[in-house]
């Protein structure tokens, strides 16, 4: 295989970063127009976010493991084992999202009543979720043929689905939300609504354009639509470990805002603003971290793993060059950043904002860097070990929040936990590299 350029990660990196953003712009699309509604509405919109996020990173991290062998055979030149994949990953994507649904509808209003301290804050979390879940089928359906164009490294039919459904999302939230184009005035449930419908668009093109443009039989749909259970199973062995992190990471962050929650609606509203900032520096990160993944993986497939430390370390330059601009704009406007997500009256929270905010957009930085290496591990195979590595930061990362948390500390000193969790992430994956035998591992 030939060496990794840096041509060759911004050719794959690029068009999944600019779907990336457009994907996240369905997040900001509902925290604008509901922070013009009021601060009870995008607090609520933060914890119900969240909630549907964990619950959405199990379907990614199995997407993930399915991620990883798809670019593993695309590596090997076994293309024609790749279709199997892909159609078993569906089907457990639809009986995970139902298995998901049934449960949010019987048992969410349970866990938030007992988690959320206000009543308007928990009814609006409610309204919001009842409709959102119905997301799960078309989100986790859509993660599957994301991992099969980013595991055979063409990406840039992204950047349209991206697009498709962002536009989507603006025209449906705007008449949802607020009650125009002869639409029913829902408030923060048209929000919901309008995301999940934005999220069925995007799936239906990409089955359309898979069906349309894809090569069947070389990538071996013409006869993968039989059930089989051992591809499943192999599926299942890299992706049980991924499962579990994913959902365990977003749930110590689901934790992280219930104890902001206690803090008060305004810290609540504060830190959902910040999540949101946050998340488009984490997109970038996301990106460049997907990409190294991928090809990683394929690298391995076609006997290339000698270069691998090569290629993770030019993902992580080539990352800084877009993030650092990012975050100078954050460091250098953090009012006008405020203000695109609060009315004009919420001067307070914007003031009270910026200190999180700063912290944030800082501890980006080690983000790309223990991201980058993170998802360099992950695409060798090492599924378990990532896991535990995942594992052990998160109980630092905890230990640290409770410790805040108990010792009523300051809302910006809260999101110092970020700082603690990139670092001891970096160590644990830098130390993987150095000093394990890493390359052997099959998928």
């Amino acid at each position: 295989m030939e060496t990794i350029t840096y041509k060759k990660i911004a050719v794959m990196a690029f068009p999944l970063l600019f779907s990336l953003l457009m994907e996240h712009a369905l997040g900001i699309t509902d925290t604008i127009f509901l922070g013009h509604v009021g601060k009870v509405e995008i607090g609520a919109s933060a914890l119900a976010g969240v909630y549907f996020l964990a619950f959405l990173m199990i379907a990614f991290g199995f997407s993930i493991g399915a991620q990883i062998i798809i670019a593993r055979r695309n590596g090997e030149g076994r293309q024609y084992r790749i279709g199997s994949v892909l159609v078993q990953s569906c089907y457990f994507m639809l009986a995970l999202a139902a298995a998901l649904f049934v449960l949010s509808k019987c048992l969410a209003p349970t866990i938030l009543r007992s988690a959320i301290t206000s009543d308007a804050i928990y009814d609006a979390t409610l309204a919001y979720l009842d409709w959102r879940i119905y997301g799960f089928f078309f989100a986790f359906t859509a993660l599957m043929f994301r991992a099969f164009f980013v595991g055979i490294t063409k990406t840039r039919i992204l950047t349209v689905n991206s697009l498709i459904m962002v536009l989507s999302n603006v025209v449906l939230n705007y008449g949802l939300i607020f009650g125009n184009f002869g639409l029913p005035k829902m408030g923060i449930a048209g929000a919901a609504l309008g995301t999940s419908i934005a999220e069925l668009i995007s799936l239906l093109f990409f089955i359309m354009y898979t069906k349309k443009t894809v090569n069947l039989r070389k990538y071996g749909f013409t006869h993968a639509f039989t059930f089989r259970p051992r591809v499943l199973r192999r599926i299942m062995n890299l992706s049980v470990w991924t499962m579990v992190q994913y959902f365990l990471a977003v749930s110590v962050w689901f934790i992280f805002f219930i104890s902001i929650e206690q803090m008060g609606e305004d810290a609540l509203a504060i830190s959902n603003v910040v999540r949101n900032v946050a998340s488009l520096s984490y997109v970038v990160i996301g990106a460049f971290g997907a990409t190294v993944e991928s090809l990683v993986s394929n690298q391995i497939g076609a006997g290339a793993g000698h270069q691998i430390r090569h290629t993770c370390w030019k993902t992580i330059k080539l990352g800084y060059v877009v993030l650092i601009p990012l975050l100078l704009l954050i460091f250098l406007f953090p009012e006008t950043v405020f203000a695109l997500f609060m009315k004009e009256h919420s001067s307070h929270l914007i003031e009270a904002g910026i200190a999180p905010l700063y912290i944030m957009a800082s501890a980006s930085l080690l983000s790309m860097l223990s991201h980058t290496v993170y998802n360099c591990v992950s695409g060798t195979g090492n599924a378990k070990a990532a896991f535990f590595m995942e594992m052990a930061t998160l109980a630092v990362y905890s230990g640290y929040l409770i410790w805040l948390v108990n010792g009523k500390a300051s809302l910006a000193m809260c999101w110092t936990t970020e700082y603690v969790y990139y670092l001891t992430m970096f160590v644990l994956c830098f130390g993987f590299l150095q000093l394990t035998k890493w390359r052997g591992k099959q998928v």
